[in-house]
């Protein structure tokens, strides 16, 4: 039926009302409520009234609210000073004015034959020309007044966009997140997918069209027309573009809120008997700036913002869940377990119980309740079989996390592959990105082969494609990590290097400063110390501009083995002592044990036999003193090389063997390898045969070159085999860089010498 309402037609089957030659589409709540205005004029309805006879449900007061303000949009001349629905004030609302019925003009009944079948001549041709335009046209603009040809349709949403370039950036982005998280936070999760990298409908279809048969692509922009926002919706199925729909209001917030609804009532009426149950989302500007900040990472003004949300309103469910998950991120794990029981006891959890299930379960986890939650996530899943395959997937990745703590590795790894068995990658990468990452930890344990790597490269990619930042730093830290103790020493910079990309753009200087000292290291290690000095002074930079103490350390740490590569002993020791004396004001006994260790290093750089005993000794009584029993292994590597040094070869060598053995059984391959270099080098003095055999045994896992080949190109020289020991020091020169020593270059000049002879 078509109705005229004051300067408005509105045909109420199809929600559509025209009003000054635009046409806007109304959700299907806004269509029932002016429906039911329309049958009940000029009476004064409660709001208990509206929620049973148009909502069929119990909904909060500000839903009502909304809706109302929605319609004196599209009514009112001046929606401030409503005329057409007035509010009586502790009694309801009225409908103050009569909806005029359209009769459509039926023309004339009767013609004569000839006119007839000129008519329907005509009719023929139309149609034929109809249908000729939509063979041959590729996106015909279809109407979508009738949803029949649009059930079993996927509704797939792409990131809003703007015209309106008032509208601030952090907004911008708070609006594109409300949208994702209203209906993410849902049981239903999945029933809507969303798209952050396409930039098209076409686009979107192109990349998942054998994902989905039939996915209908929405696509909208924001414009402001005067003092009016409107929203121009468009949709597309990959055969046809449907005509847009307009919808409008007199701010941005309600307007992102209208376009919320029209998704939510457009996707109900698609999948049928399958309800969304949309809880009440916010209006409220503070809200999406809230969402803004968070997602740049600002959680102290997100914080503070949604605070002030909840002394307004606090019942306002979305915003309370979004505190719990700021006050988890903020290692505030009490405050976010109590915000979330609170919603837990709330009429939230009808429609948000496994997102706030999970987040209880997150809490336990970092909490190291691991068990509990296992058992809570276990349960719930038996009694909540109606959830969606993605809120199942996230529970199975939290059941994986806390069986991988509890070294249930069989099991966690079982639970990282049923997450990602139902769920699509294209759509749903951030799971994706988690399975791959949780899979490679497993592995990492036992090994640091090319499968882990690729494991983590996928977690990567994928993390990449859900433009999630914390954990692409993650896998590339562990891509970088596998690298460096592979000696692939180019793959080890250039992932450390991206590491610190993603830190300047998100200007995170704390973990930027962890990343640089990591750059550092790895040069260090592959002996390219002029740069290394260079990105370490830029760790000391950053280390005071923000007064970290942790960071001046590692600062300290770094230009103290530098200083030793140059044989500035006296440098040394004094930038080891201040790095002593730091770490105990700081109360840092990771630095320092880390302080002994350099001790250690310095005094046998320096060939001090007589102060290493007393020194060692010291060590090893304050790792016990400070429960670092484990690093005990590390200690007797250093008194092996100092029996190495003071020519104790039989206890050295007993004691390098020992050493080993623990590294083995612990896992711990870079000890292994530098203890067998370093007795293969003892062994050198009295036979070169077994130090070669020893040495090609070690290949399997990949040694450090340096000092590894040049104590192989000695072995092969004084085994007689002068070609190859060069060819080795050949190749040990252009690895090595700058810690090619004195010593190095004495053999090869003492072979070449040898050669020409």
């Amino acid at each position: 039926m078509l109705y005229q309402i004051e300067n408005a037609n509105y045909d109420d089957v199809n929600g559509v009302m025209v009003k000054k030659g635009k046409e806007y589409k109304l959700t299907k709540t806004q269509k029932n409520l002016l429906n039911y205005l329309i049958k009940n004029p000029c009476t004064i309805l409660s709001k208990q009234t509206l929620m049973e006879e148009v909502w069929n449900r119990v909904v909060t007061e500000n839903s009502v609210d909304q809706i109302i303000s929605y319609l004196r949009n599209y009514l009112e001349e001046n929606p401030a000073k409503p005329t057409i629905i007035v509010t009586h004030f502790g009694k309801g609302i009225s409908f103050e004015t009569l909806a005029v019925k359209i009769k459509k003009d039926s023309g004339q009944t009767k013609k004569n034959s000839n006119n007839l079948l000129w008519l329907t001549l005509l009719i023929t041709l139309t149609l034929f020309f109809v249908y000729w335009i939509n063979k041959t046209n590729n996106n015909p603009d279809t109407d979508i007044s009738s949803q029949a040809a649009l059930s079993n349709k996927k509704m797939l949403i792409l990131p809003i966009t703007f015209s309106d370039k008032n509208i601030d950036s952090v907004a911008q982005i708070g609006i594109r997140s409300l949208m994702k998280t209203t209906f993410n936070n849902l049981d239903s999760e999945g029933q809507l997918l969303f798209d952050n990298t396409s930039l098209s409908a076409q686009q979107a279809i192109e990349k998942h069209w054998r994902l989905e048969d039939d996915l209908l692509v929405i696509r909208s922009n924001i414009i402001k027309n005067g003092e009016i926002y409107e929203s121009i919706i468009e949709l597309n199925d990959g055969i046809n573009t449907y005509k847009p729909i307009l919808l409008s209001a007199n701010n941005i917030n309600d307007l992102v809120n209208n376009q919320i609804a029209y998704i939510a009532d457009f996707s109900q009426s698609m999948t049928e008997d399958k309800d969304i149950n949309l809880p009440d989302f916010t209006s409220n500007d503070k809200y999406i700036l809230a969402l803004g900040y968070k997602k740049l990472g600002n959680l102290e003004k997100a914080q503070k913002l949604i605070k002030e949300i909840l002394y307004e309103d606090e019942e306002n469910h979305p915003v309370r869940l979004s505190l719990a998950e700021i006050l988890y991120t903020e290692n505030a794990y009490d405050e976010s377990l109590s915000q979330l029981n609170t919603l837990k006891a709330t009429d939230a959890y009808q429609t948000m119980a496994a997102e706030i299930e999970l987040g209880i379960a997150k809490v336990n986890y970092s909490k190291k309740l691991f068990d509990q939650g296992i058992d809570d996530l276990t349960l719930f899943q038996a009694k909540h079989s109606n959830i969606s395959d993605i809120k199942i997937a996230k529970i199975q990745l939290q059941l994986a996390d806390a069986h991988l703590a509890l070294s249930h590795l069989k099991t966690a790894m079982k639970f990282y592959k049923q997450s990602i068995a139902k769920v699509d990658a294209l759509l749903n990468s951030f799971i994706f990105a988690q399975s791959y990452f949780g899979q490679a930890e497993i592995l990492l344990k036992s090994s640091l082969d090319s499968n882990v790597f690729e494991l983590y490269k996928k977690a990567y990619e994928n993390a990449l494609l859900a433009q999630d930042i914390p954990f692409q730093i993650k896998a590339l830290n562990r891509m970088s990590f596998i690298s460096m103790n592979n000696y692939e020493w180019e793959k080890a910079i250039n992932l450390t290097k991206q590491v610190i990309a993603l830190h300047e753009m998100g200007n995170d200087k704390n973990n930027l400063g962890i990343s640089l000292g990591t750059l550092v290291a790895i040069l260090n290690l592959r002996g390219e110390f002029t740069q290394a000095q260079e990105v370490n002074e830029r760790l000391g930079k950053i280390a005071a501009e923000i007064n970290s103490e942790t960071l001046h350390l590692h600062y300290l740490h770094y230009k103290a083995v530098l200083t030793m590569n140059n044989f500035d002993w006296i440098s040394a020791q004094q930038l080891i002592d201040e790095q002593l004396q730091l770490a105990k004001s700081a109360k840092n006994y990771s630095m320092q044990l880390n302080n002994t260790f350099l001790q250690l290093e310095l005094i046998l750089l320096k060939k001090d036999s007589g102060n290493f005993m007393p020194e060692w000794d010291k060590g090893v009584a304050e790792i016990k003193q400070l429960g670092f029993e484990r690093y005990q292994v590390y200690m007797d590597l250093y008194l092996a090389r100092y029996l190495a040094l003071i020519a104790d070869d039989k206890k050295a060598i007993k004691l390098f063997k020992n050493v080993s053995e623990r590294a083995l059984q612990s896992k711990d391959i870079k000890i292994y390898v530098d203890a067998q270099t370093r007795m293969a080098k003892v062994l050198l003095k009295s036979s070169p045969k077994e130090t070669l055999d020893l040495l090609n045994k070690l290949e399997q896992y990949n040694p450090h070159p340096n000092p590894y080949l040049d104590v192989k190109a000695e072995a092969l020289y004084k085994l007689g085999k002068k070609i190859e020991a060069l060819s080795i020091l050949n190749q040990a020169k252009l690895v090595y860089h700058e810690s090619w020593t004195a010593e190095n270059q004495a053999l090869l000049e003492l072979i070449k010498k040898d050669l020409k002879s």
